[in-house]
């Protein structure tokens, strides 16, 4: 065995055994004893002026933060006044991700357990009108069916209830969260493993966060390489990075994002919590700034400036999947592919209920987490449509996933993601580009082009890819079924008025499309369907350390003082959501949301540690998750 191999060899062995567990989760004992202490609650006297500058809003506290959803809804239970609602609430949640055939039996007890006068959960602050529509309506109906139901019951929430919370001990905690989230985090906090990727202006490493054990992967760009390469404007707006992108901060399930990205109303597909983080003292501000369109980190070559870290526990790479891990058979079986459609699909819509064009949807971007499931990454030339705005122009993207309005230099819309998305279901299927042949590699020095495919490979033109593009008809191996073949003509349809995509707010029109008969919407968005291939943990889903490459030294590049200005202004601290799944989720939420049994102020609220309090407390606490 070479060095070479040794290298991977151990590295792997370290990776692998930093999971804690075979099956992914965070375990207790994959934490550093010191950093978990430093995840402490604080006194109220640190946080309760956080009040005055927090976003109050029922929506933002109760709904859309996990942390706030939770101290509400415990609020909620330990009143017997606001249980009916809150099980009503709880109820319609469940029944949105309920088994098709199961539905009928789950309306009837909703029905009977809290629109009956005479149930002991009944809902007496409904409407009757209301009431009345769902009572008439049909039991076996399927999605929407009770959500007048937990529109009127989540309004009502928002009143009186709500603005006993505001008032209650648990808002109290809920601010010692926030000021918790707040706390800059270091480089320190952070175990960096081995190389996984490595692409125009950086690498990718896997790292582990010490205090929880959670894994991440880390993106690391080279600030001199950036300006030799234009990748920034100095003096661009805010958010810019190569002149056009902005930065975004959604949350959902399919989409990860090299943005400080990704759950809020869908749990599912977006995922990849990106929390960005500054290691340069000078900016631990804990308010966030500016930031780069992708939420990336940069660093000098060496010493690292920030990192984003994106929550896609063991991130590979879908490229590697289609072309490397059966290098005998590339390409997936049409039902594997399918999947990962519909959540790409799921994340695209999320983002464009946003207003956010991707513009670089491509199998590189497209990360494969531990359970199977993918999430969308690598925001970086995403753009964000203003209010009023309905297109936008400017080229961007990589040569053989760019649409045909884009390529001719026209304004455009979200069409330019579905034409992507049906070059990439394209590829996973056959393993190529629709425009490509087998083995052709784009002729390009593009900087978002970054094709991680092996380099003896044959060359054509970008020009003469556009023109494909442009002009040529695609063409389907018999690994297509019409169903698949059908969907992606739809797809590269090469007028975007014509083209299959978002319509009306949303992408119903994709979803009843044939190819995703098999495909329960509501259970893939909630998380709850088993992905039709899952990593084996013991197994690394990348190329050997030495066949990754390393970057060459870069020469000639002075930063003048608008360059380290312009590098000042990156985001630092942790993005809500995100942080707080992280906490929830790891299992530090559940040890540190301690409260008295006899409902009185905990001792930590107080400023006294567990360890003074434990004498005299024994039997006053307990634990609520």
């Amino acid at each position: 065995m070479d060095f070479g191999s040794l290298e991977t060899v151990v590295a792997n062995s370290a990776f692998i055994a930093a999971r804690g567990s075979f099956d992914g989760s965070c375990a207790p004992s994959s934490r550093d004893k010191k950093y978990r202490a430093k995840l402490r609650l604080p006194p109220l006297s640190k946080c309760q002026a956080l009040g005055a500058s927090l976003d109050l809003e029922f929506q933002s506290v109760c709904s859309e933060q996990p942390i706030g959803k939770r101290l509400f809804q415990q609020f909620l239970k330990a009143d017997e006044r606001h249980v009916p609602a809150l099980e009503l609430w709880r109820d319609i949640e469940d029944y949105d991700t309920t088994d098709v055939d199961l539905r009928p039996q789950k309306a009837r007890a909703i029905l009977a357990e809290y629109l009956d006068p005479q149930a002991k959960l009944f809902c007496g602050f409904l409407d009757e009108g209301t009431a009345v529509k769902v009572r008439e309506g049909p039991a076996a109906s399927g999605d929407g069916l009770f959500q007048p139901l937990l529109q009127a019951t989540l309004a009502h929430l928002s009143q009186a209830p709500f603005q006993e919370f505001l008032g209650s001990l648990y808002f109290q905690r809920f601010l010692q969260w926030k000021w918790l989230e707040a706390q800059p985090t270091g480089e320190d906090w952070f175990l960096d493993f081995r190389v996984l990727g490595k692409g125009g202006f950086g690498e990718v490493s896997a790292c582990q966060m010490k205090a929880t054990g959670k894994m991440y992967a880390c993106k690391r760009l080279n600030k001199k390489r950036l300006k030799k390469r234009k990748g920034y404007q100095v003096g661009s707006r805010p958010g810019t990075v190569e002149g056009t992108s902005e930065v975004w901060q959604p949350h959902a399930r399919h989409t990860s994002g090299l943005l400080t990205s990704l759950l809020g109303e869908r749990p599912l597909h977006l995922w990849v919590w990106v929390t960005l983080h500054t290691l340069s003292p000078s900016v631990f501000t804990g308010t966030a700034k500016r930031s780069s369109s992708a939420g990336e980190a940069v660093w000098d070559g060496s010493p690292v400036f920030t990192r984003t870290f994106w929550n896609v526990p063991e991130p590979w790479l879908l490229l590697y999947h289609i072309y490397n891990v059966d290098e005998e058979n590339p390409g997936f079986q049409q039902p594997r592919a399918v999947f990962y459609a519909a959540q790409i699909l799921s994340g695209l819509e999320h983002l464009h209920q946003r207003g956010i064009v991707y513009r670089d949807l491509k199998p590189e971007n497209v990360l494969l987490d531990d359970e199977g499931n993918i999430r969308i990454s690598d925001l970086g030339l995403a753009v964000e449509l203003k209010e009023g705005q309905t297109k936008t122009k400017g080229y961007a993207g990589t040569p053989g996933f760019m649409a045909p309005e884009l390529l001719r230099g026209e304004e455009y819309d979200f069409s330019v993601d579905y034409f992507a998305l049906g070059v990439t279901l394209y590829e996973m299927i056959a393993a190529r580009g629709p425009f490509r042949a087998r083995g052709e590699k784009t002729n390009t020095k593009s900087p978002s082009h970054d094709p991680k495919k092996p380099q003896d490979l044959l060359q054509v033109e970008n020009k003469e890819l556009k023109q494909r593009i442009l002009s040529e008809a695609v063409k389907y191996t018999d690994k297509f079924s019409q169903a698949s073949k059908d969907f992606c003509e739809a797809l590269l349809e090469k007028d975007p008025e014509k083209r299959l995509g978002f319509r009306d707010g949303t992408c119903d029109g994709l979803r009843v499309n044939p190819l995703f008969k098999e495909i329960n919407w509501r259970q893939l968005e909630a998380g709850m369907l088993i992905p039709p291939f899952i990593p084996d943990s013991r197994t690394v889903y990348a190329k050997n350390i030495q066949d990754v490459g390393a970057f060459s030294t870069v020469k000639g590049v002075v930063f003048e003082k608008a360059d380290t200005e312009f590098f000042q202004e990156f985001a630092t601290g942790n993005c809500s959501i995100p942080w707080q799944e992280e906490m929830i989720e790891t299992g530090i939420f559940g040890e540190l949301n301690v409260w008295r049994a006899d409902g009185q102020m905990p001792d930590d609220m107080k400023g006294i540690t567990v360890e003074e309090a434990a004498p005299s407390s024994k039997s006053g606490m307990c634990l609520v998750s």
